[in-house]
């Protein structure tokens, strides 16, 4: 799993868990990421999933 932000630069996960409840599939991360660094896009890539943008 990685974020890639809109200049290219990549934040790798080093793991996750993912559960399934009430029919949702909920995953949790931690990226080396903060709300202080200046970015608007980034893309979410699962390998298994697939990939989503997210925007600020």
């Amino acid at each position: 799993m990685k974020l890639i932000d809109e200049n290219g630069k990549e934040y790798q996960s080093s793991g996750y868990s993912m559960e399934l409840k009430d029919n949702k599939t909920i995953i949790a991360t931690n990226f080396s990421l903060s709300s202080y660094d200046n970015v608007n896009k980034l893309k979410l890539i699962i390998s298994s999933i697939g990939e989503v943008e997210l925007e600020k």
